[in-house]
């Protein structure tokens, strides 16, 4: 008797899950959230004139080809762009004593951009924070295109 009244309660939990669970309709798929449209806020073009290095060497064994293929222009107006063959980053940047410090419009989720540079009458070496070097930049040195 104990063994029918568990067989039954058994059968009675297992049609009614099978009842709840025999809609037929399938859910659907959630509607994709539009993006909004982003517009770029243009900057004004630098101004004065710009000196221009180019990719030379790097402290490391190896870089990359867009890295060899690389460039700094610098204005006359204290702003800057980083060159590669199709991107290119911008900001501004201060000089004293040989020194440069650039101070980047781009960033990293990992925290702030920064980069500095030690020029001389042949020559830009720059260097950047860890945060750029985990965003694949690298060290190098520049020569003044003429």
């Amino acid at each position: 008797m104990l063994k029918s009244s568990v067989v039954h309660a058994g059968l009675l939990v297992f049609l009614v899950g099978s009842v709840s669970c025999s809609d037929a309709t399938f859910p659907t798929a959630p509607l994709p959230i539009p993006a909004a449209a982003v517009t770029p806020v243009p900057s004004p073009p630098p101004a004065g004139p710009a000196r221009v290095f180019g990719f030379h060497s790097s402290p490391y064994p190896s870089v990359q080809p867009y890295t060899t293929a690389s460039r700094y222009v610098l204005y006359g107006d204290g702003s800057f762009v980083l060159q590669y063959p199709h991107v290119q980053y911008g900001g501004t940047y201060t000089e004293a004593a040989g020194r440069i410090t650039f101070e980047w419009q781009g960033w990293s989720i990992a925290g702030s951009w920064g980069a500095t540079g030690v020029l001389t009458d042949d020559s830009l070496s720059v260097s950047y924070n860890t945060i750029m070097g985990l965003s694949d930049f690298e060290d190098a040195v520049y020569r003044p295109v003429r």
